[in-house]
């Protein structure tokens, strides 16, 4: 009997070993496509940057505009993981105080009691404390972090409470700039099961949340460390993602809609709550709620509905202090005479309140930044993003001008003062100046290759084959699982030929084309030409690929190559060589011989949505959706 335990116990500890680089690439994967670390511990040192290695963050530009928050003249707003602080004593003409760039998309925005402070809900970058004292020089004094993206914050006296949807409620208490966790265990307050907080607020007696699992959820703060379940009021097919409080009012608004949103009033009373009142408002859809004294201010996707709730238990529509919106409202903010807002196509805006909300200023910023390239010649930087194409430069990102709209943008590419700009179903040629020019455009429903500059002209690829802003189409009616091109070299990856063909003329035939066997069984996932080499990576998305060197003119038997971590995505430039892999950034250099691997920067700590990535120099350009635009410098 013994002896049949011990054996199980190897047997056992053999399968966890073997199997230990699976399991430990399961973990990677699910922290790269959730952004959840299912072995994290909690942490009070988290990193404001990425780690690292050999990669110093040289820019960054852009996000997705969120969050926002007053505080008598100073507005403080998130482009992405970017926050920023303004000034707001002259309405008309707000100036940027100072910024500072964290780990995570910035989900929620407080001052703090004192007004010394932010308190940053940041994502997968958990709790961060911004002291504002000097806003000239913003400066990180505390950090939290966990398993869960911390995307809600609030404030009692010296007590944080900060909610995940992964890890439910948890209490800080921050002394100075100290900050402790209350052994509290908040699943004692969910008799239901599983939690999905979807926003926190509290008064002087009562914690609230919304739950979209167990609905509105009360908790009495006789004592704020130990906050104890009151009451709770389930809503059927409803998910209550948005809470406010003020006083002895509650407002709940949900993101599940169809035809009318639906918000709902309930009023303190004793241990828990009445529903006192409810109110549809047609045709719209929240993102939150800011309760303001007897008003409160549903934003969403066309604009700000104002209600009226001075009767609770007959609110009504105040059409006087709504405003609508040609781009839905992601964050607002109220403080006396004035608000702020964020909206969806990348727009800071101040209002002013004294009658009826009037804009006075907007400033616009590349929101959700798709793509990225530089002018060699110029070193000028254009940037694509869901709010229009800007310019900028490499000396300083920061200072950008917009350039004008373009709808469903995907990719963008420079060439000879010449924008290529992919959309969701057309390849198109606009003429650059101080602003933009479409020249012309060519219908591609199914392309899927960034575009590639060839002899004065731009070529896509895709299931239709490769499309050119020309009048030539090289692989017409074929699918080509890559192309690339430096100018004056074109290589395409046909889908099924394992291989490239290699284009220097635009006469060439395909079946006259040079072509580079590659392995058999083996997909092309992306290639780059540069200076007659072309790089090219091998196999499939979530093996263990490899990236290859082979040479435009010369054969040669054996190629250089490398082994990666999955991957998929590459560009390159004077020997080095940058390329996404499952978790990582990663840089190599090749020196005519052999490919070294010199530098990685972990996209799993962001996590960074990478949706492309150029090279100018040593400078490699990574566009992140959402968390905006990176510019890295190699150190070699």
């Amino acid at each position: 009997m013994i002896a049949t335990i011990c054996l199980a116990l190897v047997a056992l500890t053999s399968i966890v070993w073997k199997n230990s680089a699976e399991l430990k690439r399961l973990v990677t994967f699910t922290k790269w496509y959730s952004g959840f670390d299912v072995t994290a511990e909690p942490t009070f040192d988290v990193p404001r940057l990425p780690p690292a290695k050999n990669l110093e963050l040289a820019g960054h530009l852009g996000g997705r505009l969120n969050a926002c928050a007053l505080r008598d003249n100073l507005a403080a707003f998130s482009t992405g993981p970017e926050l920023h602080l303004y000034d707001l004593g002259d309405l008309k003409n707000p100036v940027e105080l100072g910024k500072i760039l964290l780990l995570g998309k910035i989900e929620e925005i407080n001052f703090s009691q004192d007004g010394k402070s932010l308190l940053i809900a940041d994502g997968r970058g958990g709790l961060r404390i911004i002291d504002v004292t000097d806003p000239k020089a913003l400066k990180e004094v505390a950090t939290y972090g966990h398993r869960g993206a911390v995307e809600h914050v609030s404030q009692r006296n010296d007590l944080l409470y900060v909610a995940s949807k992964l890890d439910g409620m948890q209490i800080l208490k921050r002394e100075n700039n100290k900050l402790r966790l209350i052994k509290y265990d908040d699943n004692i307050n969910h008799p239901n099961g599983s939690y999905e907080i979807g926003n926190i607020c509290h008064n002087q007696d009562f914690l609230v949340s919304s739950d979209t699992v167990n609905g509105l959820r009360l908790m009495l703060t006789k004592d704020p460390e130990f906050p104890v379940l009151s009451g709770k009021h389930t809503m059927a097919n409803v998910n209550p993602d948005y809470v406010a409080c003020d006083k002895n009012i509650v407002l709940i608004a949900s993101s599940k809609i169809e035809d009318e949103q639906e918000i709902q009033i309930f009023e303190l009373v004793g241990c828990g709550a009445r529903q006192a009142a409810s109110i549809k408002i047609p045709g719209f859809k929240a993102n939150g709620i800011v309760l303001k004294e007897n008003h409160a201010y549903v934003f969403g996707d066309k604009g700000i509905i104002a209600l009226d709730i001075t009767e609770i238990s007959a609110p009504k529509i105040d059409s006087k202090n709504a405003w609508q919106s040609t781009s839905p409202i992601l964050g607002f903010s109220i403080e006396g005479n004035k608000a702020c807002a964020t909206t969806r196509d990348g727009r800071f805006i101040v209002f002013g309140l004294e009658e009826k909300p009037q804009v006075l200023s907007t400033i616009s910023f590349p929101n959700n930044v798709l793509s990225a390239c530089v002018d060699k010649k110029t070193g000028q930087l254009f940037i694509g993003a869901q709010s229009g194409v800007f310019a900028s430069s490499l000396s300083n990102v920061a200072r950008f001008e917009k350039l004008g709209e373009v709808k469903n943008l995907s990719s963008i590419r420079v060439d000879e003062n010449k924008l290529a700009i992919k959309t969701g179903d057309s390849l198109e040629l606009w003429k650059v100046g101080s602003k933009i020019e479409k020249i012309s455009a060519v219908d591609c429903p199914r392309l899927t290759s960034n575009p590639v500059p060839f002899l004065n002209d731009f070529l896509c690829g895709g299931e239709d084959g490769v499309v050119s802003t020309g009048t030539d189409n090289l692989l017409k009616d074929e699918n080509v699982d890559a192309i690339a091109g430096d100018g004056k070299v074109l290589v395409t990856a046909p889908g099924g030929y394992f291989g490239f063909q290699i284009y220097n003329d635009k006469s060439t035939l395909p079946k006259d084309a040079r072509f580079v066997h590659a392995a058999m069984h083996q997909n092309i996932l992306d290639a780059a030409v540069d200076k007659s080499l072309i790089y090219f990576i091998q196999g499939k998305f979530l093996g263990d690929n490899k990236l290859f060197v082979v040479s435009v003119s010369e054969k040669k038997e054996h190629l250089p190559e490398m082994t990666l971590r999955g991957g998929g995505r590459l560009c390159a430039n004077n020997g080095l060589i940058a390329l996404e892999e499952i978790g990582f950034v990663s840089v190599f250099k090749y020196d005519g011989k052999e490919i070294k691997r010199i530098a990685e920067m972990q996209s799993t700590a962001v996590p960074l949505s990478i949706s492309d990535m150029q090279m100018c120099g040593n400078l490699v350009l990574i566009a992140g959706e959402e968390n905006g635009l990176y510019v890295y410098l190699v150190k070699e």
